[in-house]
């Protein structure tokens, strides 16, 4: 088994940005654009299990 090296943090990781309502749907709406809806139902579909499962 392999040793893995992980860093040691000396302190917290900063929180998360606090956004204000027009950040935040800024944000919402720049994240929109960028989602291909087309391939996200493309992957969906290919992925999904459609052979019925029963336990006998």
């Amino acid at each position: 088994m392999e040793k893995l090296n992980f860093p040691v943090f000396k302190e917290p990781p900063p929180g998360p940005p606090i956004l204000s309502m027009d950040q935040y749907l800024r944000f919402v709406e720049e994240c929109r654009w960028l989602f291909n809806q087309k391939a996200y139902e493309k992957q969906k579909q290919e992925h999904s299990v459609n052979v019925p499962f029963r336990l006998k």
